[in-house]
């Protein structure tokens, strides 16, 4: 994979209607109406791809800048493929924890990639999973001292997202909204977010949290 020149369109109509954007059209149907014609500033954990299974992909498109945090090697090389010399992205080979540290990872080249132990055991027979790969992990606060704000964060940690929502609503930091795997807990999800976001979207897979105004 390399860099396309492509429009939306096009790229839809070489690699087809699931290829581009969200898994089940949350920017669709919620983030980019959430935002209208605000450009912003997103923060991508899990980012995966640059155009499959993206929630910030057509947020760049309409002109937004982000960092996108992947530590997953395969997945890592296409967003460097991509944005790699793009000044409006940033990627970061590295993981999102509750500590900082090292972890190990559980490595495939689909979206799966874990360091957690009950979402390796669900996946395992399917996931193509080839190794373990000890990576960097990075917490809010080294994320945020080192990169600043958000308009928009997408949690995408594969097992651990509600446990790193839960500790972002520590911090006083409040993106306008958020996105995130709630692997069915939404119940514990609101409970942490309540006070300062409510629900806009949800469905089988994530969570989409808007401000309270």
């Amino acid at each position: 994979m390399s860099k396309t020149n492509l429009t939306e369109a096009e790229y839809i109509a070489i690699h087809g209607p699931d290829s581009y954007g969200s898994q089940y059209q949350e920017d669709l149907v919620s983030i980019l109406p959430i935002f209208e014609n605000k450009i912003g500033r997103f923060l991508d954990i899990g980012a995966y791809h640059p155009y499959k299974f993206s929630n910030t992909r057509r947020l760049y498109d309409r002109g937004w800048s982000g960092v996108m945090i992947e530590a997953s090697p395969q997945h890592v090389k296409h967003l460097i493929m991509e944005y790699g010399y793009d000044e409006r992205v940033i990627v970061v080979a590295a993981a999102m924890g509750l500590h900082p540290g090292l972890v190990a990872l559980d490595v495939t080249d689909d979206a799966v990639s874990t360091s957690n132990a009950e979402v390796l055991k669900k996946w395992h027979g399917v996931g193509g999973f080839y190794g373990k790969l000890h990576v960097p992990a990075l917490t809010w606060e080294m994320v945020i001292t080192r990169f600043g704000s958000f308009d928009f964060i997408n949690i995408d940690a594969e097992g651990l997202s509600v446990e790193l929502l839960q500790q972002f609503m520590a911090i006083p930091m409040r993106p306008k909204c958020i996105c995130v795997e709630h692997d069915g807990r939404i119940v514990e999800v609101m409970a942490a977010a309540q006070q300062f976001y409510v629900q806009d979207y949800s469905n089988g897979t994530n969570l989409v949290l808007v401000r309270r105004s």
